[in-house]
Order: structure tokens, then sequence, then C-alpha cells
């Protein structure tokens, strides 16, 4: 079996991390995107964390507004529910 690459600790989520993120959505509406780049992960392990959340109560999504030339549909914003002190 190969041994897996090496990864830097800048590239790797840590529960920190993972706390930070949440203590930013308790203020903040966040995209799929800025999730990951809060948690240094990838797009994919944060749509795993996202749905995990959102089964669990802790996150809330919506649809951000339409902006005026943007093309396609709005993205969705995630914040932590108001039950768990947030904003959603």
């Amino acid at each position: 079996m190969r041994p897996l690459p090496q990864r830097r600790e800048s590239e790797v989520m840590t529960p920190g991390r993972l706390f930070d993120a949440l203590k930013t959505m308790r203020t903040e509406w966040l995209t799929m995107r800025e999730i990951g780049i809060e948690l240094r992960a990838h797009e994919n392990t944060a749509k795993v964390w996202v749905r995990e959340a959102l089964a669990q109560g802790v996150l809330r999504s919506k649809l951000a507004e339409k902006q005026e030339g943007r093309i396609g549909p709005p993205p969705l914003l995630y914040a932590v529910t108001r039950e768990w002190g947030g904003v959603a």
C-alpha cells in the first residue's frame, strides 16, 4: 500500500478551524466555498461536514439574493441556527 502524501499543517482541517468556522457562522452567512476556505478543507470535505451539520440542526441554509449581472442561480448560504446561538 502506498503511503499517503504528506500535507502541510496549513492544509489540514483541524478541530480549531472547525470551531473558528462555527464562530464565524454564528454572525455571518457563508457560501460552501467560503466554508471550505475557513476549514482549510477540500470543498467535498466541507460539503460532507455541512450536510451533517444541517441534519443535526446546527446549520440552516438559504438562497443568496440574486445579484444583477450574475449568471446562474444564486448560491446557498449557511449559518448557525438561533437554537445554537446563531443568526439563522
